[in-house]
């Protein structure tokens, strides 16, 4: 997502604004005079206000809205409905690169427009081979178009996984015309870009600490919300084997201690040395190390 400095003339913008339902007699109309009592709006500003029912009431088939794609240019939704009315508008909005922005109702509205009429989205997909921005109209200046092609081009740069080495060409044409200006082409190889590797963000689990009758002191055991047990050390929090092979039991205890500290220490030396000898295979494969074979005399 980006944003162009120059956007031309607003009022060729047709504006719909999207709303919550929180109450079931209140319709667009009482909307209206609601934004206009809270942000000094009117119907100038904007061209038609649905609430999210009113939405899926009057819009349920897909012609019905692909027409609302096609006819108005811009779609503001509020916050709060933003995910479930995206989600019922479905890819006919996103065909036509028309995804509703969201805006927050209790900030001024009239810069939520503002910010909206000057924002373009990047959609990047997977196995997608181009992808398709708006930066404006031929009815602005070309120095405005320019200004924004730069501001365009360098939020794409900065956003695009691999930079400029991962893209292939750009073009600049005109919507609904054949004719595209080349301006930039590239034909390097795709061994040459170099993508980074996303930081795997692991979620924090949810766990209660608490202690056990059947624990000895020192020791308290952890429940996680998946509903795996682990026992951790009372003063240092570490997690430890219990019980073991070592530790004392009886035999009304039902079931005998098999875990050994021992053979689970070789057992996971076997798994490193094995990952260590992927990961050094890998490597080979991909040309980060060469190996180099002495012949006998």
């Amino acid at each position: 997502m980006g944003n162009v400095s120059h956007v031309g003339i607003v009022d060729l913008y047709h504006l719909i604004i999207i709303t919550r339902d929180p109450d079931v007699d209140k319709q667009a109309r009482q909307w209206a005079e609601k934004i206009e009592k809270d942000h000094g709006l009117t119907n100038q500003h904007y061209s038609k206000i649905l609430t999210k029912r009113q939405l899926e009431r009057e819009y349920h088939t897909f012609t019905q809205r692909r027409a609302l794609a096609t006819t108005y240019d811009l779609f503001l939704v509020d916050v709060r409905v933003g995910k479930a009315v995206r989600s019922f508008l479905g890819k006919e909005f996103y065909k036509v690169h028309k995804e509703p922005l969201d805006f927050n109702y209790s900030k001024p509205l009239v810069t939520a427009i503002e910010k909206s009429v000057k924002t373009v989205v990047l959609k990047l997909q997977r196995y997608a081979t181009r992808v398709h921005v708006s930066l404006g109209h031929l009815g602005q200046p070309l120095s405005d178009l320019a200004s924004n092609f730069d501001a365009v081009v360098d939020a794409v740069l900065s956003s695009c996984p691999g930079g400029l080495s991962n893209i292939r060409s750009m073009y600049v044409q005109p919507v609904g015309s054949s004719p595209s200006l080349p301006v930039y082409v590239d034909n390097g190889m795709a061994s040459e870009v170099k993508l980074e590797k996303p930081t795997k963000r692991r979620r924090s689990m949810e766990q209660v600490t608490d202690e056990c009758s059947t624990l000895p002191d020192g020791l308290k055991l952890v429940v996680r919300k998946n509903g795996k047990l682990r026992v951790v050390k009372e003063d240092t929090g570490h997690t430890i084997l219990y019980p073991t092979v070592h530790d004392e039991w009886e035999e009304r205890d039902g079931l005998k201690p098999t875990a050994d500290p021992a053979k689970l220490k070789r057992k996971h030396a076997i798994k490193k040395k094995r990952a260590q000898k992927r990961l050094r295979l890998k490597k080979i494969k991909s040309g980060e190390v060469v190996t180099v074979r002495h012949e006998a005399k």
